[in-house]
């Protein structure tokens, strides 16, 4: 009797195991199949995720409500931040900024784009960059194929931290590699690759450039050293480690 007992609790357990993974797979094909706008809905009848909320900050009246990209075509999943791989959880086609008090709201930015990132800056020590929040985007349709993904370039913006006056930092035709804010000063570095041979791609086989942005006048970064700078240190190379074929 007992272990009939044991024999009907496994079989109930393996019944219960699949039917939970049927229903997993189900709810990942109908996200699939909603985000291709062609069947199902995803938020409140609509074809898109309110993926939570989340406080910026103590200086901030705003929540912040990712709208989550998902899909971005059949069988094919956005892009993540890594950039070697798809993963639609960490992609957004917007961001919408709602005050509670007052009921105001309002999207980040305007037209086509995937949102890799965002984050506040939090440091009290530096006031202009505590202002801020700074965004990865994906904005321009760099070769021309006409979708937004892990070929384009990446680039940085910011806005303050209500979501308003949001403008890029790094031009349209750069990938963004990384960036980082020098010491409790305004100025920041970025790291970015060129298409020099004009492939339409980036990747190892672009020289890496580097602007020096003051976030206090907020205009485009100014590349960090001088064309003349970089062809003496080029001179200065050649003189000490002569190419091979010379």
């Amino acid at each position: 009797m007992k272990n009939n007992f044991i024999l009907i609790a496994l079989a109930l357990l393996i019944f219960s195991a699949c039917g939970n993974r049927q229903r997993e797979d189900e709810n990942l094909d109908y996200i699939a199949s909603s985000l291709d706008y062609s069947s199902g809905k995803l938020q409140n009848g609509h074809n898109f995720w309110i993926d939570g909320y989340q406080e910026i900050d103590s200086t901030s009246d705003y929540l912040l409500f990712p709208l989550w990209l998902g899909v971005a075509s059949k069988g094919k999943r956005s892009i993540s931040p890594s950039r070697n791989n798809m993963a639609a959880q960490n992609s957004y086609w917007n961001l919408l900024f709602y005050n509670p008090l007052t009921r105001e709201k309002h999207l980040l930015l305007e037209g086509k784009a995937v949102i890799l990132s965002f984050s506040a800056f939090q440091s009290p020590k530096n006031p202009v960059a505590n202002q801020l929040m700074f965004y990865q985007v994906i904005r321009n349709d760099f070769n021309g194929d006409g979708q937004l993904d892990y070929k384009d370039p990446v680039q940085l913006f910011v806005s303050d931290k209500n979501g308003n006056n949001f403008r890029p930092l790094t031009p349209p035709d750069r990938d963004l590699v990384g960036w980082q804010i020098y010491r409790q000063t305004p100025i920041l570095i970025a790291e970015l690759l060129e298409d020099a041979n004009n492939d339409s791609l980036f990747n190892q086989k672009d020289p890496r450039d580097f602007l020096r942005i003051d976030l206090s006048n907020g205009q485009l970064g100014e590349p960090a050293f001088e064309p003349g700078f970089l062809d003496e240190l080029e001179k200065e190379m050649k003189q000490n480690f002569p190419p091979a074929d010379e």
